[in-house]
């Protein structure tokens, strides 16, 4: 089904600010901030400084990520055009949330994101801090954040409800129905994702139980359902994100593990070691691999981005024919089935 998001990347170019000094990014950050947030009234800007995960890319530009607080004209007019009398709005409410401060009506700094380290870690401190923050040479030990005033949906994960009010409203309007599709983390979605694909294969005669183990960007919906794969997501290429995999290959068993692991370039504070990641795919029955992976350079590994994709197709010989679409009764029965068994609620 389309998809049209609430939240999107504007990674803006810069030159200056230290990664361990976010009051010198907020500051740095508050002319293009204004003329953006001047220019789009119906968008809320989220400056995300996170000198963990990002240390590389943040040496040269800031992370500003806007949620759409309406619809708006497009969105709107694609509903329209493309939506049935009666058909349905899925909202997909990722409830994460996360300490952040106010700098204006509109505008949220938030300090670190979701992946290795801890709420507390980049607020605090803590031994892994001092160790991380030695290893890259800096002058500090710990962080100096500004004051986080109150939770707010987080930048890259989080809903903003204040769409889903508009949403309603414009629903209730057209006589459109809306379901929501909630949970707190991002990948508690995955295992109900791949379960529904494992049962969908099922119905499409699949040969041979195949998972395709998948890392934040890194990524191929075509090529999972082609060569009849069992996509398993994962946030990024932390250790949180190998336990939500190991949790659930103690549920199920493959003949084959393929895995791509995205790459950032950082021994980053949780980072799950390549000896983890293989310790996992040697869960396999028959066969374990990476795609597009070279073991050696990982979390350095940037031609991943341009490997994966011929790996997949090299290294997973199935072929199946795309089935024709999903429908929602199809959906329904698997929800119907299997209430109760995920963290995430329909509504």
């Amino acid at each position: 089904m389309p998809w049209l998001p609430q939240t999107f990347l504007v990674p803006v170019a810069r030159h200056g600010p230290h990664p361990d000094e976010p009051q010198q990014d907020i500051e740095w950050a508050k002319e293009p901030a204004q003329t953006f947030l001047e220019a789009n009234p119906d968008i809320q800007l989220h400056h995300l400084h996170d000198p963990n995960q990002d240390r590389l890319m943040i040496q040269r530009m800031t992370y500003f990520r806007f949620k759409k607080l309406a619809l708006g004209a497009a969105y709107k007019r694609f509903i329209e055009q493309h939506l049935e009398p009666g058909g349905t709005i899925f909202v997909v409410d990722c409830r994460l949330k996360w300490p952040t401060t106010r700098l204006g009506e509109r505008y949220i700094f938030q300090f670190g994101a979701l992946g290795g380290a801890t709420r507390e870690e980049y607020h605090q401190g803590g031994e892994r801090v001092e160790d991380y923050l030695a290893r890259y040479g800096s002058h500090r030990r710990r962080w100096e954040p500004p004051a986080a005033d109150a939770e707010r949906p987080e930048a890259e994960w989080g809903f903003e409800p204040r769409l889903a009010d508009d949403i309603e409203h414009f629903a209730t309007a057209r006589g459109c129905l809306v379901r929501h599709v909630s949970f707190t983390e991002p990948e508690d979605a995955s295992p109900l994702v791949a379960d529904l694909y494992e049962w969908w294969n099922e119905e499409r005669g699949i040969v041979g139980k195949r998972l395709l183990v998948e890392s934040f960007i890194v990524m191929e919906p075509y090529w999972a359902v082609r060569t009849g794969c069992v996509p398993f997501w994962m946030v990024f290429n932390m250790l949180p994100s190998a336990s939500a995999l190991e949790r659930y290959l103690e549920q199920k068993s493959f003949d084959e593990i393929f895995m791509m692991l995205f790459s950032h370039g950082v021994d980053s504070i949780g980072l799950a070691s390549i000896e983890r990641w293989q310790e996992l795919l040697s869960r396999a029955k028959n066969k374990g691999s990476f795609v597009g992976v070279d073991p050696k350079a990982y979390p350095r590994d940037f031609a991943v981005f341009v490997h994966y994709y011929d790996d997949v197709i090299e290294k997973i010989k199935a072929r199946y024919p795309i089935p024709a679409s999903l429908t929602l009764n199809e959906l329904d029965e698997f929800v119907g089935a299997t209430l109760g068994r995920y963290r995430v609620e329909w509504s």
